[in-house]
């Protein structure tokens, strides 16, 4: 399943799709703030959550937990350091380095690849964490 073909569609678009039903479980959407933009379906079995513009409807981000496996899209893992994932998917178009967000604290580094891909590692250690795909603007 290439869940990236699945960001910039509307959520009633999606739910024509077999393979978005699939992913979503039967899981509904939520709004975790009324003053929040977005609305969200969040995945807990699959460690997936799924972030939608409120007034478009529009999915703008797919977001990838750590999950038991380890495992992510793309071939991507948990036990891979930032140059094993250049060697898969190629130098990235944008490095966000590990840094200091007054409130937030220490805020992990990230790699953008094309087509909205999004790579967050550890703090630290430098390993794949988190992955994202999210809408290009």
């Amino acid at each position: 399943m290439d869940h990236k073909l699945f960001i910039g569609k509307k959520y009633n678009e999606l739910l024509a799709i077999p393979d978005f039903l699939s992913l979503i479980g039967g899981n509904v959407p939520e709004v975790v703030d009324e003053g929040s933009e977005n609305f969200y379906i969040v995945v807990d079995s699959k460690k997936i959550e799924l972030i939608f513009g409120r007034e478009t409807q529009v999915l703008k981000v797919i977001v990838f937990h750590t999950n038991p496996q380890g495992l992510f899209p793309e071939g991507l893992s948990t036990s891979m350091k930032n140059n094993d994932v250049y060697r898969l998917l190629g130098k990235p178009i944008e490095t966000i380095p590990e840094r200091k967000i007054p409130v937030l604290g220490l805020v992990p580094s990230c790699d953008k690849f094309p087509n909205g891909l999004q790579v967050f590692y550890s703090l630290g250690e430098k390993k794949v964490q988190e992955v994202r795909y999210a809408l290009s603007i």
